[in-house]
């Protein structure tokens, strides 16, 4: 009779329930939002309630955000499930299905390229490029990350409303229709639904992207006015940049410009200017991890503020 060795099968079961995440698996080797030395996706620690989560396996900490063959989510510890709605997890996907059409009408449009992105995460789409493209009729099919998606149509002639979504894992959704309209630009270089900012709009119906001074522009006075003319500011980054980074990207989200050693600089999208912040203002736990101080007890909440998540960081500490 052949003989098994027991350590390999053990190896055999640890590796299926890693791989097979097509259920839920409930443990009480499985501990959920319980890896309190790290963080997920700026939260410390993991806060699965408010979709920041992470799972214990084993005493092995897998973490919403990191592509380690783990989707959080697939796991419970019988009362909490892991949730990644707001970290986007690779590991943590859905299959969506549906179409493409212009507002009332039902003729779908063809090769439209359709894109996704994490409400958190707003400047960068998920996987570098469209998720699917439409196909007969306005059709498509695509695996997207679960939890609260964006979905985007990114075409010279049509636009969609930016509408947050929220996608379980686990469940297939077969009729997500995307309306559209034909776009048009506004003065603030928003299009057409005026909720994000479109770089083609840049010098058409009054919309005009500035270049990002690190201070305010200086009227130059000239040589024979008998005024010396000053240096002009520094240039942060050119309107053109500006343009590129805030493309579909939501109107009054920030993106970062950069920093010195007093102030960090940041710019609100759709011609709304720069932002200069002092930087002992910002306060975080990097920041305060210090020789100095002790008994440090941090948590955070999110909060939603122009369509936007942030996570509000609330640190305690006394000094030594």
């Amino acid at each position: 009779m052949r003989q098994i060795n027991s350590s390999s099968i053990m190896f055999v079961l640890s590796l299926f329930l890693l791989t097979a995440m097509s259920f839920s698996i409930v443990s009480a080797d499985v501990v959920i939002g319980a890896c309190n030395s790290q963080s997920v996706c700026g939260i410390s620690p993991p806060q699965s309630e408010f979709g920041f989560g992470a799972v214990e396996i084993c005493g092995e900490c897998y973490s919403c955000g990191v592509a380690d063959g783990v989707c959080p989510e697939d796991f419970s510890d019988g009362t909490v499930r892991g949730n990644c709605a707001n970290c986007v997890d690779p590991d943590c996907s859905v299959t969506i299905s549906g179409r493409i059409h212009p507002v009332g009408k039902d003729a779908g449009i063809v090769d439209l390229e359709l894109y996704a992105h994490y409400v958190s995460d707003p400047y960068n789409d998920y996987g570098d490029g469209p998720v699917a493209t439409t196909g007969v009729n306005g059709a498509f099919r695509a695996r997207i990350p679960s939890g609260n998606v964006v979905l985007v149509v990114k075409d010279d002639v049509w636009e969609n409303e930016l509408i947050t979504r929220t996608f379980v894992r686990g469940t297939t959704y077969n009729n997500v229709d995307i309306e559209v309209k034909e776009g048009v630009c506004n003065s603030d270089c928003t299009g057409t639904f005026g909720d994000y900012c479109k770089k083609s709009c840049n010098g058409v119906n009054n919309c005009t992207y500035y270049d990002a001074y690190k201070d305010e522009p200086l009227i130059l006075v000239p040589k024979d006015a008998g005024n010396e003319i000053p240096e002009p500011p520094e240039v942060l980054m050119t309107a053109t940049e500006i343009a590129s980074l805030c493309d579909y990207v939501k109107k009054g989200n920030k993106i970062y410009l950069s920093q010195d050693e007093l102030y960090k600089y940041n710019y609100i999208c759709c011609n709304q200017g720069t932002v200069k912040v002092k930087k002992d203002s910002i306060l975080n736990t990097a920041n305060i991890l210090m020789d100095n101080i002790k008994d440090l007890r941090s948590t955070s909440i999110p909060v939603t503020l122009n369509g936007q998540v942030y996570n509000l960081v609330i640190n305690v500490w006394s000094k030594k």
